[in-house]
């Protein structure tokens, strides 16, 4: 009887291990390239550029370092959703909108994520494709945003150029729908 005990436990722990192995896949795909956006503020121009590290799993993940700023943005796949982390503090990404564009006969799935949606001063669009990281950022209520400027495969600036030129002339996808703050920051009434 202890026998048939000791093989039962045997069992059921190996196969709880098992499937907690299935479910983490710990060798993820890396790649690494520089990048180089261009930052567009109200009166200036400048180019910034990243340190871009992808990582494929069953997530898609891009993190990108400059001498400014770090940021990730996350996808994860088996629930569809996605995350940023902006200075170690992890924020979910609402997707807006995703539109389908064809280049030379290939489809760019791009998704439109809205991070601190409401926030008055605070909301930022980002323009994501999963094979290439992300394509732009803009404030929704600044006049300023970054957009994609070079990568290291030739092949695709082509691509990368008619990619941002119809995202940024696509007004009902670039703009955003009207954006009344649900939070206001007001001085106190006495």
């Amino acid at each position: 009887m202890r026998i048939i005990i000791s093989v039962f436990y045997f069992l059921i722990f190996t196969s709880c291990i098992r499937g907690y192995q299935k479910k983490v896949d710990l060798s993820p795909i890396l790649s690494k390239d520089s990048v180089f956006y261009l930052n567009i503020r109200k009166d200036s121009a400048y180019l910034i550029n990243y340190d871009l590290q992808r990582a494929t799993t069953k997530n898609n993940r891009f993190t990108y370092t400059s001498h400014r700023d770090t940021f990730t943005i996350v996808y994860d796949s088996q629930f569809s959703k996605w995350t940023g982390i902006f200075g170690g503090d992890s924020i979910k990404l609402i997707l807006e909108k995703e539109h389908i564009y064809e280049i030379n006969g290939t489809n760019y799935k791009i998704y439109k994520l809205i991070r601190d949606p409401g926030i008055a001063d605070g909301e930022m669009s980002y323009f994501v494709n999963l094979k290439i990281g992300v394509l732009a950022i803009k404030s929704n209520t600044w006049r300023s945003y970054q957009i994609l400027k070079k990568i290291q495969e030739p092949d695709m600036e082509i691509v990368l150029s008619s990619l941002l030129f119809n995202i940024v002339n696509d007004e009902i996808f670039w703009n955003n729908q009207n954006v009344t703050s649900d939070i206001k920051f007001v001085a106190p009434t006495k």
